[in-house]
């Protein structure tokens, strides 16, 4: 039945010992996250988000990952389960969490925590047991230590819910940066942009990934890019992975960007160290506007 629904059309399907198969292992893989959620056995890993134009601090995104007996599982195979099965408000709490402690920590060692972005799924906007208005409260707390930007997805904006209009509001009073997270990819409209209180659009990898080479992928970035700017919105662009991405990226005035060119996603006592070393060199420089060479500089093992 699930194969069938995953083809979103009226259709049969034939039952066969390999659809048993994976449906075992789909069922498996729930239970297994379920136990890793509830016994917070999941990670939160930091990627930093680097200012292109001399203008604007450091920054990182809050990423979940997930660990099961020595491996890393793909975020693009649990997290849909996690979507699908409404594991995701209670992964979203505890990165929120954790991301919070973590900016609190850095801060009492005596250094000055990024900024920092934590994705919401479109989920927690539909809640009808009381979760939406505990995580506003867990948002606004965490607002209150660090310069914070929730990120979501189109989706959200097409679903045109009265929840998320009044929660995005009152968060934005509270100085909550509001960004569209992979835009271009979804259901994009102008409208909604008017409509929705948002301050940031993160360009999204998948065109990233295609340019300088593909035209049609420029033409889309350079759009989206001009758009922003238009609408005086951050521009960031994700999946940054060669100079020449970066280069593009810059001379069309994009605010900042995240990718392996910089680093990959780290644990936060990793990220702590790799943040160190990015302040002191950017301080020894004294040129905020080679913060994207420093940030390349001070991760000599990660790139590809």
């Amino acid at each position: 039945m699930y194969e069938v629904k995953k083809s979103l059309r009226n259709d049969f399907s034939f039952f066969t010992p390999e659809l048993q198969q994976r449906s075992d292992e789909r069922r498996g893989l729930i239970n297994k996250l379920a136990l890793a959620v509830s016994e917070r056995r999941l990670e939160v890993h930091y990627q930093p988000v680097i200012p292109l134009n001399g203008s604007g601090r450091v920054a990182c995104e809050a990423l979940v990952r997930w660990q099961e007996e020595g491996e890393y599982i793909s975020p693009g195979l649990f997290i849909p389960l996690a979507e699908e099965t409404g594991l995701i408000t209670e992964i979203d709490r505890f990165v929120m969490q954790q991301a919070t402690s973590f900016m609190e920590s850095l801060y009492a060692s005596g250094m000055q925590p990024p900024g920092l972005a934590v994705n919401i799924s479109p989920r927690i906007f539909f809640d009808r047991n009381g979760e939406l208005s505990r995580w506003i409260d867990d948002v606004k707390a965490c607002a209150q230590r660090t310069d914070l930007t929730i990120e979501i997805t189109e989706r959200l904006l097409t679903q045109d819910t009265p929840h998320a209009m009044v929660a995005l509001q009152q968060l934005r009073a509270e100085g909550v940066k509001i960004a569209i997270d992979d835009f271009g990819t979804g259901y994009s409209s102008l409208s909604y942009l008017a409509k929705f209180p948002v301050d940031v659009l993160k360009v999204d990898a998948f065109f990233v990934s295609k340019i300088p080479g593909d035209a049609h992928a420029v033409t889309l970035t350079e759009t989206i890019l001009g758009l922003g700017r238009d609408l005086s919105l951050r521009l960031v662009a994700e999946g940054v992975e060669t100079a020449e991405q970066l280069h593009f990226l810059q001379e069309r005035g994009c605010h900042s960007a995240q990718g392996y060119w910089f680093s990959k996603p780290q644990p936060a006592a990793e990220f702590s160290s790799w943040l160190a070393a990015y302040y002191d060199a950017l301080d020894r420089s004294g040129n905020s506007a080679a913060a994207p060479a420093i940030a390349r500089l001070v991760t000599p093992t990660q790139h590809k």
